[in-house]
């Protein structure tokens, strides 16, 4: 039983793990759209500046 319990935990780390990473680099490119076009879109830091402003759609590189 105790084999079994220590090959279930085992298996389990193995599939659950995965890379935090999904960003590379240091910047990345960012479409916004929406329904209708021409929304107004404004994009703040984690400070609560704003870092643009726009309309969609918006292509942000």
């Amino acid at each position: 039983m105790k084999k079994l319990i220590t090959s279930g935990l085992i298996a389990a780390s193995l599939t659950m793990t995965g890379c935090a990473s999904i960003i590379s680099g240091s910047t990345q490119t960012l479409t916004f759209k929406s329904v209708p076009d021409e929304a107004s879109i404004s994009i703040t830091n984690k400070a609560g500046e704003k870092v643009h402003t726009g309309i969609t759609p918006a292509l942000l590189l």
